[in-house]
Formats: structure tokens, C-alpha cells, sequence
């Protein structure tokens, strides 16, 4: 008897909606922050319409003064197995962003 028709414990229905909506763009900010780790990239974000620009701006700046580097492995071996790599440099005033590794084919 005390309720108010229409009220699902006196909560407002948007509230639950809300907190779900949360917790979705944190395990998508999670998942974007891995593959990027994994993938040796950057996660540039623009969490509003207005900051897009800079975000832009950003990675037009980083892809000019990018440098790809390649390399083949002494270890010839196709079995599957995880392999670890570094890049170093002498430099002081460089970045890098590398994954921290790949993983061999298998197989012959």
C-alpha cells in the first residue's frame, strides 16, 4: 500500500540506466587501453565533441615524425611460441612505442 504507482523502488529509472552506461564505457576504455599496450599505440582521447580537434591534431602530429622499424628474427623456428622483443635507443629525447612482443607462426 505505501507505493506510488509507476516508481520501481523509489529510484529513478534513469539512474540504473546510468550506472550501466558507466560501467560500459570503463571495460571500453579498458579495452581500447590494452589493444593499444598490446599493439604498441596510443589511446588519444576525446571525450566531448569540442575536443576532437586536439585529438586530431595529436595524431596528425605523431604520424608525421613516426618511424617503422622491422627485422627478422635469428630465431627461425615456427612453433607458436611468444617472443619477447626491445627496442632501445641512445637517444634521450625519443619516444618509443613498441608492443612488447609477437607471437611465431606455427607450423612448417
Amino acid at each position: 500500500m505505501g507505493r506510488n504507482p509507476g516508481t520501481i523502488n523509489d529510484r529513478r529509472p534513469d539512474d540504473s540506466i546510468s550506472a550501466m552506461l558507466d560501467q560500459l564505457y570503463l571495460l571500453a576504455d579498458s579495452y581500447l587501453k590494452e589493444l593499444a599496450d598490446r599493439s604498441g599505440g596510443q589511446v588519444y582521447r576525446a571525450d566531448t565533441v569540442a575536443l576532437l580537434p586536439q585529438a586530431f591534431a595529436a595524431i596528425a602530429g605523431e604520424l608525421r615524425t613516426q618511424y617503422l622499424l622491422g627485422y627478422y628474427p635469428t630465431n627461425r623456428e615456427h612453433d607458436g611460441a611468444y617472443r619477447k622483443i626491445q627496442v632501445k635507443t641512445s637517444r634521450k629525447d625519443i619516444a618509443i612505442r613498441a608492443r612488447p612482443g609477437y607471437r611465431a607462426r606455427s607450423g612448417g
